[in-house]
């Protein structure tokens, strides 16, 4: 019987962190490279990436992913900071959410996320001050007591009262300052009314230029309110710092592109996108200054964060290199990240001999390529490895590789599918990457269009040959036999679309017809040279009464005891005597699972489409979906898992 589970949360929840994983748990493997922000807790360095965070242990120099799996509330980080009073590190996210580190512990705040709010929930910055955590977010400001966890008010101080979104909070300890999409707006700490907008005042145009335009990062130094003017039309920034009701601008021919402000130790940091300056005195030039490109990297930084740690270290958060190391006195730069694939878009998935090869090219759901530059990633005794055309230059003019098959015989040798080039056939050592490919010029294989050679699936065969699908040809089904010498076969030509398929047992391929065009069934009987005991079928994906079920197909997989599993537009089907297909024409069905569901007959997937299907060493069915997600069944599929 398929079991559904209602959970309900309310208030925060713990999670223990840095469980040891246990079997038949998950891993996390999203890759953590575009930095957003961090922050210094103690011994660790902690940093939210577009996918997540992680921490780096000063201490053993030792990298921690962070994720769901752990407790986290998701992975859309947008805010980090640590409160060294409470000695705990707060996350928020983009959808509202907060959680909350200490000892090890994770607690989930969800009051801002289930809150009936109009508009976008981000968190963006974290403040403490006087002993509260004022958060900014996209609609206003929200006060949190975080010694007890507890929540306090919410400020909307935009025109009327209205949403409005806050970039970053700071205070003189007279005057809370909010650096908003509205300009600067200031209201007395003192004032216990501050829900009220109208206690809130926009700083005047005589006193900060631009006054009601975009600020996006304020802070007081030295009895000087200093904020970030910037301009959304041009993407530009300039750095305004304000005395005595009058401002400047703070070194106009270096400061700009702004990011982030801190303050360490009576200096002030300014964080720009390309470069960090750290000042004593406003009035005089900073202790450094620096926008050299980093030693052994060709490009100059490219920052959203910055932090000076408790041993005077620089570290940033990078676009690319997710968390940097710098000395104050030297260019000298080291990189941290988890080690994971180099992108966070994959296809398709292949694992063989406890290794697995995942690639980052693509078909659209019309069957179109994407024109994706050639990647793909392989993970083996716990850590990834990528592979494009910076390590193999033969890939410079390859696109969208959408399937990759490794070699029986040896691990090191892949065949790779591309969407547009053909075949390549790769070599991987220590020392040396060799590569080669296979199109119309030294293969069987045929362009679409006159340029495209469009490869969709490839497996090997028991006999080591590898079988190709090679669509919207005259000769859809070719083989690359295990001598090196190519065969082409017309079957099927009628029905050009084949894409996906299986090799069975009994040596049958199985192909689905793209655009709803069913099935097409092969067998060579091994004897890939002599086509006069060759099978070949098409078949439309009929019910026992003849009636078709669906030809929109979209995976398939031979279980254990070599039953077919198909996934379809509107669920699964199956065949349960898949050896009959050519010898009983008349009378070769597919069936429906029939499903229990809380007394209700249902068939199994209904309304979903099953883009995934895989069996696993117990024969049971782990099913991939569009759009609700991934199901564990029961060999024979009544069961969900």
């Amino acid at each position: 019987m398929i079991r559904s589970f209602l959970i309900l949360i309310s208030g925060f929840l713990f999670f223990p962190l840095l469980a040891q994983v246990p079997i038949g748990q998950w891993q996390d493997h999203t890759p953590r490279k575009s930095g957003i922000s961090l922050c210094e807790a103690e011994n660790k360095i902690y940093c939210i990436t577009e996918n997540g965070a992680f921490f780096y242990n000063k201490d053993d120099n030792n990298i921690q992913k962070l994720s769901k799996i752990d407790g986290l509330s998701g992975f859309n980080t947008t805010a980090i900071a640590y409160d060294n009073k409470n000695k705990k590190v707060i996350i928020g996210y983009k959808d509202g959410s907060i959680d909350i580190i200490k000892n090890n512990e994770i607690k989930k705040l969800s009051d801002i996320q289930r809150k009936d709010i109009y508009g976008s929930k981000q968190i963006n910055h974290f403040s403490f001050i006087n002993n509260l955590t004022y958060i900014a977010t996209d609609f206003g400001i929200v006060v949190l007591d975080l010694s007890k966890n507890e929540f306090i008010d919410t400020y909307f101080i935009g025109e009327n009262g209205n949403n409005i979104k806050i970039n970053d909070i700071c205070s003189d300890n007279k005057y809370l300052y909010a650096a908003s999409e509205e300009g600067v707006k200031k209201a007395l700490l003192s004032n216990n009314q501050l829900a009220n907008y109208r206690n809130w005042s926009l700083i005047d145009e005589s006193i900060l230029p631009h006054n009601k335009e975009n600020f996006n990062a304020i802070c007081y130094f030295q009895n000087t309110l200093i904020a970030s003017h910037h301009n959304n039309s041009d993407d530009t920034h300039k750095l305004y710092f304000i005395q005595n009701d009058t401002y400047q601008e703070l070194r106009p021919d270096t400061e700009q592109n702004t990011q982030a402000l801190k303050i360490y130790n009576n200096q002030l940091l300014v964080v720009g996108y390309n470069h960090f300056s750290l000042y004593s005195k406003l009035n005089k030039a900073p202790i450094f200054y620096k926008k050299n490109k980093l030693w052994g990297w060709t490009t100059i930084p490219e920052a959203k964060d910055a932090i000076i740690d408790n041993k005077n270290k620089l570290w940033y958060v990078d676009k690319e290199l997710a968390l940097v190391k710098m000395g104050t006195n030297t260019d000298l730069g080291e990189n941290f990240k988890p080690n994971a694939p180099k992108n966070v878009f994959s296809y398709s998935l292949t694992s063989n001999n406890n290794s697995t090869w995942l690639t980052r090219g693509a078909f659209d759901s019309r069957g179109f390529i994407t024109w994706t530059s050639a990647s793909f990633y392989h993970y083996s005794n716990g850590e990834w490895k990528s592979y494009d055309l910076f390590n193999i230059p033969e890939l410079q003019d390859v696109r969208d590789i959408v399937a990759i098959e490794e070699d029986f015989t040896n691990t090191n040798h892949i065949y790779c599918a591309s969407g547009i080039s053909g075949l390549i056939d790769i070599n991987i050592s220590k020392d040396k990457i060799n590569a080669k490919i296979y199109n119309e010029s030294n293969s069987t294989l045929q362009t679409k269009t006159g340029t495209q050679v469009k490869i969709y699936d490839l497996h090997l065969d028991k006999n080591n040959n590898l079988w190709l699908s090679n669509p919207e040809t005259s000769t859809p089904i070719n083989v690359r036999k295990a001598d090196g010498k190519w065969a082409s076969f017309p079957y099927g030509k009628t029905y050009s679309y084949i894409s996906k398929f299986i090799i069975t047992k009994d040596n049958t391929k199985w192909f689905i017809i793209d655009r709803g065009g069913g099935l097409y069934l092969f067998n060579e009987n091994e004897t890939i040279d002599d086509t006069r005991d060759d099978l070949f079928k098409k078949i439309d994906v009929k019910d026992e009464y003849g009636n078709i079920i669906s030809n929109d197909l979209f995976s398939i997989a031979e279980d254990k005891k070599g039953k077919i599993w198909i996934g379809t537009i509107d669920g699964i089907v199956v065949y349960q005597s898949p050896q009959e297909a050519f010898t009983n024409s008349e009378n070769f069905y597919a069936t429906k699972i029939i499903i229990d569901i809380n007394g209700k007959a249902e068939y199994l997937m209904k309304d979903k489409k099953v883009t995934s299907i895989t069996i696993d060493g117990a024969n049971q069915k782990w099913i991939g979906t569009a759009k609700s997600g991934i199901f564990l069944l029961s060999e024979d599929g009544t069961e969900q898992i």
